[in-house]
């Protein structure tokens, strides 16, 4: 299978510039997708490699085959290429067989191999027995795969998907991406796939290319792009994402005030504006308790273990101490009201009330002293109190 070499294509309507510059290359028997927001030049791009739109400048190559550049644009059916819309573009009054088996009319194909070959392709989509049911008859799964086996029947070198899976639901979109990834695996063939849809680029395809403003503005693996990000816009469009600026100090540090991060980039230039991505899940809390804790461990990556464990035992040794009961409060009998000293004195607490009841009385001058009675008159040892009263 040839690859697509796509160098410096242009597209405007107007004032507006759809794709601008665009540099693309797919290896042979690689599926590369083209992701980005609504308005990036993702189907602009898929029709001008399929020949429907003709470029204003720059050239799109399949092997040694010069398809497109603004002198002259070979047409769409002498490409050998193939197209899966997102509407799926399904003859209403054809069955599922004549629909598949559509292409092979205009290519010379004897009958009955055309017939053996139609079988044998919608065995691979696992649609064995359908092909006398028209597409009214078919749910929105199954005309997505009717439409793909209408793709591949006719052995194209290249396969070009424009959001097929856009009008399904949830459950059989989920589906439908493993199986094209199945197809492809087992038909090698060189694949570009537009999409917006972030998890579906980064199942189905090999590598994945962002576009913004019509340009390519990163192409790499799912992997490399989530994890080393180039621009702020990739950064921003791939995942969730903290972006903090800073300026960078030398190889693997950039500053932010009096913080310092240690980053990945090694080719920064010192004094330049850069942004540093900190993806969510790369974020640990830690408390000063924590820290404290962190540094009696062994392993460093023990610090999250450590730091539970602290407040699980703060937590507990709370918990045992609001259990244990309370102690009664001592009673501090004066033996004589004018003897009892000018410090702050404890009263008892009546028979039957709760220990938190107790407080401290104050005492008062002498004279306030002198005047306040006992309780109960029995003795020097009963406890006095300043009214009298129980």
């Amino acid at each position: 299978m040839p690859g697509v070499r796509i160098q410096g294509l242009s597209k405007r309507y107007g004032d507006v510039a759809a794709v601008e510059g665009l540099d693309l290359r797919v290896e042979p028997g690689e599926l590369v997708a083209l992701l980005g927001p609504s308005g990036c030049g993702k189907t602009t791009t898929l029709r001008l490699v399929a020949g429907f739109l003709k470029p204003e400048t720059g050239e799109i190559w399949v092997g040694e085959r010069c398809l497109s550049s603004p002198a002259s644009v070979v047409p769409p059916e002498r490409r050998r290429m193939a197209m899966i819309f997102q509407s799926y573009a399904l003859w209403p009054h054809m069955t599922v067989n004549q629909n598949v088996a559509y292409g092979l009319r205009f290519t010379g194909t004897p009958k009955a191999d055309r017939d053996r070959r139609v079988n044998d392709i919608l065995k691979a989509v696992q649609l064995e027995g359908y092909g006398a049911r028209y597409p009214g008859e078919l749910s929105g799964g199954q005309q997505q795969r009717v439409a793909v086996a209408r793709a591949l029947v006719v052995e194209p070198e290249i396969l070009l998907l424009d959001e097929p899976l856009s009008n399904l639901d949830a459950n059989l979109r989920e589906e439908m991406r493993f199986e094209i990834r199945r197809l492809h695996e087992q038909f090698a063939i060189t694949t570009l796939y537009v999409t917006h849809d972030q998890a579906e680029a980064m199942v189905i395809s090999d590598r994945v290319a962002v576009l913004q403003e019509g340009r390519v503005a990163q192409i790499g693996t799912a992997e490399e792009l989530f994890q080393r990000p180039r621009t702020r816009f990739v950064a921003e469009f791939i995942g969730r994402t903290n972006l903090i600026d800073g300026v960078a100090e030398g190889t693997g540090v950039v500053a932010r005030g009096r913080l310092r991060l240690r980053v990945a980039a090694v080719d920064l230039m010192p004094g330049a504006p850069v942004a540093v991505s900190i993806r969510p899940h790369q974020i640990e809390l830690a408390s000063r308790s924590a820290t404290e804790w962190t540094t009696k461990c062994r392993s460093t990556t023990a610090t999250s273990s450590c730091a539970w464990r602290a407040r699980r035992r703060r937590a507990c040794g709370s918990a045992r101490r609001s259990a244990r009961p309370s102690r009664p409060a001592r009673a501090f009998p004066c033996r004589q009201a004018a003897a009892s000293p000018a410090s702050h004195r404890r009263a008892r607490h009546p028979r039957g009330a709760p220990a938190a009841a107790v407080a401290l009385a104050p005492a008062g001058p002498p004279a306030a002293r002198t005047a306040r009675t006992r309780r109960g008159g029995q003795g020097g040892s009963a406890p006095w109190t300043r009214s009298g009263r129980r």
